[in-house]
């Protein structure tokens, strides 16, 4: 950029005294500018955009080294990234395996895994044994509705009594066992 101005050898004979405090005022700004090292370098790139083929050893080399370095680190944190996902993909697979042991340890049939896992996964449950319970109480089969009465095969009186009048047939039979128990025991 621009190097130290000495404006002691101007005089009245070449600018103005408005052009020359002009000039003074200019320079202390670039100085003040030039003193902070985040003003200065914003100074440069400004320069830069202005004059491309200038050449600015602090910010040409400083440009050079950054670039040269970025595409040093590239592969790395490439590679870096890579293993990452690689070591995350192994962990996954061994919390998912470890809960398909569990799966298969609780007497579900086969196949379950992929329902308890798409369980876990939709519904956000994180611990498998919860999941686990969860899928077991969602696939109970529904009681079937069983009528005995309607369902027993025709047989004996007993049954017939039974089928027609419970409460009866219980009383009935309460009744003979308490004669019976009398007789044996007089």
């Amino acid at each position: 950029m621009a190097e130290q101005i000495d404006f002691s050898g101007l005089g009245e004979d070449t600018v103005s005294p408005a052009e020359l405090r002009a000039l003074r005022e200019a320079k202390s700004f670039l100085d003040l500018v030039n003193a902070d090292p985040k003003a200065r370098a914003e100074n440069i790139r400004a320069y830069k955009a202005k004059n491309p083929n200038a050449f600015i050893p602090e910010h040409d080399v400083a440009e050079r080294v950054k670039a040269e370095a970025e595409a040093r680190i590239k592969p790395i944190a490439d590679e870096m990234a890579a293993l990452n996902k690689e070591r995350q993909d192994e962990k996954a697979e061994r919390f998912w395996n470890s809960i398909r042991t569990k799966v298969s340890a609780s007497g579900l049939p086969d196949g379950s895994f992929d329902d308890v896992q798409k369980l876990m996964t939709d519904q956000g449950i994180a611990n498998p044994d919860v999941a686990i319970a969860y899928y077991k109480s969602q696939i109970q089969p529904k009681g079937e509705q069983f009528n005995w009465r309607t369902t027993m095969p025709g047989g004996s009186d007993d049954e017939k009594g039974l089928l027609e009048d419970p409460r009866g047939w219980a009383r009935d039979k309460a009744h003979q066992t308490i004669t019976e128990l009398q007789r044996e025991g007089a």
